[in-house]
């Protein structure tokens, strides 16, 4: 688990809450940005790269967030 702290100036502490976990090659990460009320959830496999998140559940939610990627290894 990992509590981080971002400061801004001129708005002040920005918290936030972090566990990750890793079993083989998945990755995955629990994340509460405090200052946004924001939940996200991170996973990684061989390159693959998904996050989701959202500020709320349902169809109250204002902010969501979806991303889906793929990383590949560069030889130089």
């Amino acid at each position: 688990m990992q509590l981080s702290i971002e400061h801004r100036p001129d708005f002040g502490a920005l918290p936030s809450l972090h566990w990750q976990r890793q079993s083989g090659a998945l990755r995955w990460r629990l994340g509460w940005a405090v200052h946004q009320r924001r939940a996200t959830l991170d996973a990684s496999w061989r390159g693959w790269q998904l996050q989701v998140g959202a500020d709320r559940l349902g169809q109250d939610a204002r902010s969501r967030t979806l991303g889906l990627g793929y990383a590949w290894p560069m030889a130089f």
